[in-house]
């Protein structure tokens, strides 16, 4: 059929958007679908570790809870007029387990560049660790992320002087899969706190970033949410991770 004719043609045109309507219907209820499946994973999570288990942020903070701040976003974009929050979280677990206070979440904001980022957090917190302040990035040439992370580091306080710190003996021809960074003065502390059996450990873990200070110490994906089948794997393999920092 000609062009003109299929232009003109009713049918044709109604059939056009007819699928389009049906292509953006499947998109939301796909969108719903896949976040009931994750918030089904969590609630499992919460059931199986015998965590308490917030759908939202609202609800978390209307039993009279507050989101600590390692959780809060650097920088949250908040858009022109807006009258709500500039980030969010869902699906957040808490609760206690070896002597540690434990939050696992979902987190959604908009960066300083308008960009939508989704992930999931691990926190752990230990009473009395008294860590050093850590920064550990995923370790990738042509990286736009690991020069926002020098901006965040210039941005926290004057106290916390940051360097690039070398990961210890790791062997011939072999470099860790995360950048470093830690306060100038604790570097012999920082040194001695990541052992050559954390930097193999991490190795597992290539997109992780990792941060610490003080009592606690967080893990997550920069924009990468954990799928649901993988959920109760990332909660057991963060616990893991801090199991060397909060060592004896």
């Amino acid at each position: 059929m000609p062009l003109t004719q299929f232009q003109d043609n009713p049918f044709y045109i109604g059939c056009l958007i007819g699928l389009f309507f049906a292509f953006y219907l499947w998109t939301i209820l796909d969108y719903f679908s896949r976040a009931r499946q994750t918030q089904r994973a969590f609630e499992d999570l919460a059931e199986k570790l015998g965590f308490e288990f917030y759908e939202t942020k609202w609800l978390f903070e209307k039993n009279g809870l507050a989101l600590p701040p390692p959780v809060t976003p650097y920088r949250p974009r908040r858009a022109p007029l807006s009258l709500g929050a500039a980030w969010g979280c869902r699906n957040i677990l808490k609760g206690e387990s070896q002597g540690r206070d434990i939050l696992f979440l979902e987190r959604a904001y908009q960066d300083q560049d308008v960009k939508d980022i989704h992930e999931t957090l691990a926190l752990i917190v230990l009473k009395g660790a008294g860590l050093p302040a850590i920064e550990l990035v995923p370790r990738r040439l042509f990286d736009k992320f690991h020069r926002r992370l020098e901006l965040e580091i210039q941005d926290g306080p004057a106290s916390q002087r940051m360097k690039l710190i070398e990961a210890g003996e790791l062997g011939h021809f072999k470099r860790p899969s995360h950048y470093l960074w830690g306060p100038e003065a604790d570097e012999a502390r920082v040194r001695a706190l990541l052992t050559n059996d954390f930097w193999l450990y991490l190795e597992n873990f290539p997109n992780w970033r990792l941060k610490a200070q003080g009592d606690w110490f967080l893990v997550f994906e920069e924009n990468i949410p954990i799928p649901p089948e993988k959920i109760m794997e990332f909660a057991a393999q963060s616990s893991r991770a801090a199991d060397f920092l909060f060592r004896p």
